[in-house]
């Protein structure tokens, strides 16, 4: 997976019931650590060879994940090996070849299951976090302000590039979770709100930085307030059928990125919109979602820019394909869904969350992109606890498409495909998008209607 510091980030999706949630994956117990390397069931296939799968937890350490079942189905039938004590396994396989890999978590009845189709033998392919989340700083830490701006504030957001507080007065101390937050000294960014809630918008900043971490302490804001500037933002291209705008911008100060920009319409037009925000920074990422109705349907963008004071996007030119319908037929294991537009993608991604006789269960099919439906392979009978059944109704279905112009199509893409939809989900919801160049991600959920008790 290539990374660049700059971003273009776009996803059509249906906020409604977000799926975007981490893999609950979880290490191995150390009884499972001398597991085999690779194991084959059924006959090999022709012009096969082995298909390489390395698995480590989403886990801080990312350590190797053991025990894990590992099924390679193609037409000469399916093969299984379990994750050894690297996490590793080899399986031979076909051109075309679904991989899937089946992780339980034995301390909440649930498991992950993550599909990648279109595997060629001597593929690489690599789940779970790609490298430990090192940091010196495991705890809280309360930040307190000494000082306060002039004229009426409504809420003070706290950021420490890890995590985020909010408070209604200045009295009130913030609580900021430090555990993954990297390096040895933090910047502390805090912004008066003209109100509490998103749509605040802000009226003052104030800063504390490079301070050391100390488990339980307080940091204490002393520094005199400082007034906002002020960023225009200028979208042309707009498509007259969606019916929501809103932009953010996200500030970048070292390691540090905060959210200190919001602007809701509820019918988008032409006119510039007018961002109060905290100046700081070495970049800024600018996030753009369009909405097509209530539960807020639509795209989202998001990209990076040196700080400025003006912005312009061409929305019509970044746009991808619309996804709409997705359903499930259990009966055929098959997924499905419509696709409006022609631009091109690396990958589609489709989720499916429902419950079986394990638990809750979360299966992800990472697929070629000319994708509209999906097969779910057939897992083996000592899988049957966590497999769909006839009769299975999922609470959610996601279709998502992921562009990165910076990787060269699903051949490029299929060896960290899961790590990297996972790193651009979480670099969506929290900002921290920098790593990415021209990355654009389209998105559809169906939520199953639940009556209520």
């Amino acid at each position: 997976m290539r990374l660049i510091h700059a971003v273009l980030l776009l996803v059509p999706f249906t906020a409604c019931g977000d799926v975007e949630t981490m893999p609950a994956v979880v290490d191995a117990p150390a009884s499972e650590t001398d597991a085999p390397t690779s194991t084959t069931d059924g006959p090999l296939p022709e012009e096969g060879g082995p298909i390489h799968v390395t698995l480590h937890s989403w886990l801080r350490t990312a350590s190797p994940v053991s025990g894990a079942q590992v099924v390679v189905s193609d037409a000469a039938g399916a093969r299984t090996a379990p994750t050894d004590g690297d996490g590793k396994a080899a399986v031979q396989g076909r051109t075309g070849a679904a991989v899937t890999v089946v992780q339980r978590n034995p301390t909440s009845k649930s498991a992950t299951i993550v599909t990648i189709l279109g595997a060629k033998p001597g593929d690489e392919l690599r789940l779970g976090r790609p490298t430990p989340l090192v940091t010196s700083s495991n705890g809280d830490m309360s930040v307190t302000l000494k000082t306060t701006p002039p004229g009426t504030v409504g809420a003070y957001a706290f950021f420490n590039g890890c995590d985020r507080a909010f408070t209604t007065n200045a009295s009130q101390a913030a609580t900021l979770d430090f555990s993954r937050c990297t390096g040895e000294q933090h910047d502390i960014i805090v912004t008066a709100l003209d109100k509490s809630g998103i749509d605040g918008k802000v009226v003052a900043w104030n800063s504390a930085l490079d301070r050391s971490f100390v488990d339980g302490g307080t940091i204490e804001i002393t520094g005199a307030w400082k007034n906002p500037a002020t960023l225009t933002a200028t979208l042309e291209g707009l498509p007259s059928d969606r019916h929501s705008l809103v932009v953010d911008r996200w500030n970048r100060q070292g390691e540090l990125v905060y959210d200190n920009a919001h602007v809701r319409r509820e019918q988008p037009s032409v006119d510039p919109l007018k961002l109060p925000f905290a100046n700081p920074g070495t970049d800024a990422v600018i996030v753009t979602e369009l909405g097509t109705g209530p539960n807020d349907d639509g795209q989202f963008f998001a990209q990076a820019i040196t700080p400025a004071t003006a912005y312009q996007l061409k929305v019509d030119k970044v746009l991808l394909p619309w996804v709409s319908k997705p359903t499930f037929d259990a009966a055929t294991r098959t997924l499905r869904w419509v696709e409006t537009g022609t631009a091109t993608h690396d990958a589609t991604i489709v989720t499916i969350n429902y419950k079986s006789s394990a638990g809750s269960i979360g299966w992800i099919v990472i697929a070629p992109p000319e994708s509209t439906s999906v097969v779910l392979p057939d897992l083996p009978a000592d899988l049957d606890d966590v497999d769909t059944a006839a009769d299975t109704k999922p609470s959610t279905i996601s279709v998502e498409l992921l562009e990165i112009p910076d990787i060269a199509g699903y051949d490029a893409f299929r060896p960290d495909a899961e790590p990297t939809l996972q790193t651009v989900s979480e670099a969506r919801r929290t900002g921290h998008m920098g790593s990415f160049r021209d990355v654009r991600f389209s998105r559809e959920t169906f939520v199953a209607k639940v009556k209520a008790p």
